[in-house]
């Protein structure tokens, strides 16, 4: 394109100026002609603007007709929890020390909004009603407040989605403690016989048949009532129930001899099998959780016989 002959032509006033000369503005730039990348980060910060007024992040300020953005302190809800634990591990804490647990976390949390720290988003002096818009555009053009409000919502979500994985993981834990509570009392009723083998035996269809849970071939067979929990916890339901209901059936009784029987040998030979367990196991991966299975085992073994009178 000859952009000298276009000017001499633009110079002299020839309306044919502008075939020769090229247009100095693309027109991807032209004003009035919306630019898709601006328009969608800009749609993008307000639904965040939006859901950030949702949950109390931008609060407004009616007296003085203006915006502002709440952050807090940076908190590790890991770390915290960690140090909340009584020196236990958090995943070991048992049902009624974890809920304590999430209480902290939630009680931290709270203090946390509490002690929140105001930034003001600039309105610029305009006439009544017309602020919300003002502001928007400031907001809009403020690539400081935009980082402040993103990381603040992300802050406050990784927190409470952290209470809310420790609320789903106490109901596991309490319908694990149920499950293994259970277990145990069928094993203090007799109910699973402690032997060589530990076995449920029942009637169907006029025959005796005997499911077995622990025996020395088996996975940590040589555990005893450990490895017995872990197949007692892959039964199906209605077989779990049956033994729940024999269970409940034997503690219902004034003075049942199958369960006299069950304590007594327990109280003559269980220190020196959980012994023999550990020894077995000494070294072994699942060593210290066979050992707090036992642990846990005795207490409730203890509870059993002051409740039902077996001391």
């Amino acid at each position: 394109v000859d952009t000298k002959a276009g000017r001499h032509l633009y110079e002299t006033g020839d309306k044919n100026w502008n075939r020769i000369l090229p247009s100095p503005i693309p027109d991807s730039f032209k004003v009035g002609i919306p630019i898709e990348r601006i328009r969608n980060k800009n749609d993008a910060l307000i639904a965040e603007f939006k859901e950030a007024v949702e949950v109390g992040v931008v609060k407004k300020d009616e007296a003085l007709r203006c915006w502002n953005i709440m952050t807090t302190a940076d908190f590790d809800a890991d770390h915290f929890m960690e140090q909340n634990a009584g020196g236990k591990a958090v995943a070991d804490l048992d049902p009624a020390a974890y809920k304590a647990l999430i209480e902290k976390v939630k009680a931290a949390y709270e203090e946390l909004k509490q002690n929140e720290t105001p930034h003001r988003i600039k309105t610029m002096d305009t006439t009544v009603g017309n602020e919300e818009l003002v502001m928007m555009d400031f907001y809009l053009l403020s690539p400081v407040m935009n980082d402040m409000l993103g990381k603040e919502l992300k802050k406050r979500k990784a927190i409470e989605d952290k209470i809310a994985q420790m609320e789903q993981n106490l109901g596991s834990k309490i319908a694990g403690g149920n499950a293994k509570t259970e277990f145990f009392n069928a094993i203090f009723t007799g109910v699973l016989p402690y032997a060589k083998k530990i076995g449920f035996t029942y009637t169907e269809f006029g025959m005796e048949k005997t499911i077995e849970l622990q025996n020395n071939s088996m996975e940590y067979g040589s555990s005893g009532a450990f490895c017995a929990y872990e197949n007692y916890q892959k039964l199906d339901d209605a077989m779990k129930k049956r033994i729940i209901t024999e269970t409940q059936k034997r503690m219902d009784e004034e003075e049942s001899p199958e369960v006299r029987a069950a304590v007594d040998d327990l109280n003559a030979k269980m220190p020196q099998r959980i012994a023999g367990y550990m020894s077995i196991y000494a070294g072994d991966l699942r060593s210290a959780e066979i050992e707090a299975f036992y642990n846990d085992f005795m207490k409730e073994f203890q509870s059993f016989k002051l409740i039902n009178m077996y001391m």
